[in-house]
């Protein structure tokens, strides 16, 4: 962050003895934001909540050797309403999340940027989607349960509240399971 301030007083220096109009400094504030905010592509970086996030929802979805194509679109659509993203935007995020997650070495990166940024109930909220992922494909591996155990240790979330969250999210989905069913049926 020094650096910034130390391009800001630059910029400000030259504006002021120069002459050099204030349009021309935010014109180049403006490249200078761009710079940092987009990668080389041009494609918009994610914030490191919404990394942080994403990353650990990837990790779950790979952890049992197998990125399901269900876990994937649960997470998406996780992706999608949680943070108000365009497709576009979601698919970047969890493009740029895959590769931090394939980088890490343990979660405690994810769950600290997390923990700084969220209450108990937003915590509680993450431990909740962490389950969707994992049941998003109708069988919870014993390597996605452990993981959610941990993330919830580091996160600060209770046995009783992640035990709470895996059933609540289990009936959940087995009642919109059933509910599927019962409308193919009725359309027969």
């Amino acid at each position: 962050m020094g650096w910034l301030v130390a391009y800001l007083q630059i910029s400000c220096t030259r504006v002021f003895f120069t002459g050099q109009g204030a349009a021309q400094m935010w014109i180049s504030l403006k490249k200078l934001f761009d710079d940092i905010l987009t990668d080389e592509h041009g494609a918009v970086v994610p914030d490191e909540f919404q990394l942080a996030l994403a990353a650990l929802l990837v990790h779950v979805a790979a952890i049992d050797g197998n990125y399901d194509p269900l876990e994937h679109a649960h997470l998406t659509n996780l992706m999608k309403s949680h943070f108000s993203l365009s497709q576009q935007q979601v698919e970047a995020l969890i493009k740029a999340a895959r590769r931090r997650e394939a980088d890490a070495v343990d979660i405690y990166s994810f769950t600290r940027v997390l923990t700084r940024k969220l209450d108990q109930k937003g915590r509680r909220e993450v431990v909740e989607m962490l389950w969707e992922v994992a049941f998003a494909d109708a069988r919870l591996d014993e390597y996605e349960s452990n993981l959610i155990w941990r993330a919830s240790e580091l996160l600060g979330v209770s046995r009783q509240d992640r035990l709470e969250l895996k059933d609540q999210v289990r009936r959940r989905l087995e009642a919109q399971k059933q509910g599927n069913t019962d409308q193919g049926q009725g359309g027969s």
